[in-house]
């Protein structure tokens, strides 16, 4: 897929979403009284974020608030994990959070509420997403990279659907020429009880540094957060992976079956500006090639320049201990600074 194709999407999906915005007449009383009409995004990370007709998307601290009045619908979750659903009200001098469905009212502690997502009635509202624009430097020598990091996330009350297109490349002054490392995956999420989920994927990979010309992922798994705050978040999964692959310089196709293992902790600080650190560690032990295991672990540290747009430095590594070819260890690894923005 060409950039400016990519870019292309992006534009569309951002105009066509705005186009199909809620009104604006949440209300938020903040604790030096300033009254905000707003539409709600999300609570998340410490911060509420809203969008306002006379200075756009702002993010409020947590503890800066002392009311919210929304007759709109969205799905709330605690430190606990439980998820509730219905109108949301800020009550009691702020100290009371209330949610009121068609079935019942539940009032919980506000300082136990970790996520506000406002559930949408339009296809096109439910989507949000990021870009980023990098520069990474790899592990050959001091050759220049540049890459784009599509995100998009498209959520109803208990099912998500993510998407990422990431394409890479580094054009070199030696024998090896052009390195190309892109993925393009597709996850579908459920939520389950308490703080458990379920989620189902398919992964399309190619990286030269791994001598893999292509990889097609397919994986089931069911996963927990057993760490969840407005500081911190923990996210487990265990699952399968089945692993098809053709690697570089080959014309047959291997299969084998994977253990997938994965684990995300991201901390964050939302003063001003707000900074976050996200990791994710990937291992994949095979079933069906003995021996075998691939690791992928990525870090990520972020901070705000202006509302919505990011500074952010990463440092990546896969590492698989036969290869795809299965001719001895492979590594790719790199270290980057992109700049990112959310829609």
């Amino acid at each position: 897929m060409p950039l400016i194709t990519l870019v292309g999407w992006i534009l569309i999906i951002g105009s066509t979403g705005n186009a199909h915005a809620r009104p604006k007449t949440d209300i938020v009383i903040l604790s030096n009284g300033d009254r905000i009409t707003c539409e709600i995004k999300e609570l998340t990370r410490d911060k509420l974020r809203v969008k306002t007709d006379s200075a756009g998307t702002i993010e409020i601290e947590w503890e800066d608030i002392v009311s919210i009045k929304s007759d709109y619908y969205f799905r709330v979750e605690d430190a606990a994990g439980h998820r509730y659903f219905g109108e949301i009200e800020l009550i009691a001098d702020k100290t009371l959070f209330r949610i009121a469905s068609q079935s019942e009212i539940v009032t919980l502690e506000r300082d136990v509420v970790t996520e506000i997502v406002p559930i949408e009635t339009s296809f096109w509202s439910r989507f949000d997403g990021s870009i980023k624009f990098g520069y990474d430097f790899t592990r050959a020598s001091n050759v220049a990279k540049g890459y784009v990091d599509w995100k998009n996330y498209y959520s109803t009350e208990r099912n998500m659907v993510d998407s990422k297109v990431y394409f890479g490349r580094t054009d070199r002054h030696d024998d090896q020429g052009i390195i190309i490392r892109n993925e393009i995956s597709l996850v579908y999420t459920r939520l389950l009880r308490g703080k458990w989920t379920g989620s189902t994927g398919i992964t399309f990979e190619r990286n030269d540094e791994l001598d893999l010309q292509r990889r097609i992922l397919i994986s089931i798994a069911n996963g927990t957060t057993p760490l969840k705050s407005n500081r911190h978040r923990l996210l487990a999964s265990l699952g399968l992976s089945l692993n098809s692959e053709l690697a570089t310089d080959s014309t047959e196709t291997t299969e084998s079956l994977e253990i997938a293992l994965m684990g995300t902790y991201s901390r964050f600080v939302y003063d001003t500006p707000k900074v976050a650190l996200d990791t994710t560690l990937e291992v994949f032990p095979s079933i069906t090639e003995q021996g075998r295991v691939r690791v992928n672990f990525k870090i990520d540290w972020s901070r705000e320049i202006i509302s919505d747009l990011t500074f952010e430095l990463n440092y990546y590594i896969s590492y698989d201990n036969q290869g795809a070819s299965g001719e001895g260890p492979t590594r790719d690894y790199g270290f980057g600074t992109s700049l990112g923005y959310s829609y």
